[in-house]
């Protein structure tokens, strides 16, 4: 799986509005959501995939530089 910003050439156009406090308060708020689902999940299919959902919302929030 290819994420955008490991394609050659990405650019995100940035915002000057709220935007983007707003997005990154939405994808903080399914994290801890993941997070608690995974925790609660009886079985591993879907306790690995919350995880996996919970680890891309990090990679968003918290980029490697």
């Amino acid at each position: 799986m290819t994420f955008p910003e490991q394609r050659q050439g990405f650019n995100p156009t940035p915002r000057s509005d709220d935007s983007r406090g707003a997005i990154r308060a939405e994808l903080k708020t399914f994290q801890m959501m993941f997070t608690d689902k995974a925790i609660k999940a009886v079985d591993t299919v879907t306790k690995t995939h919350l995880e996996d959902l919970r680890d891309q919302i990090t990679m968003i929030l918290e980029p490697k530089k």
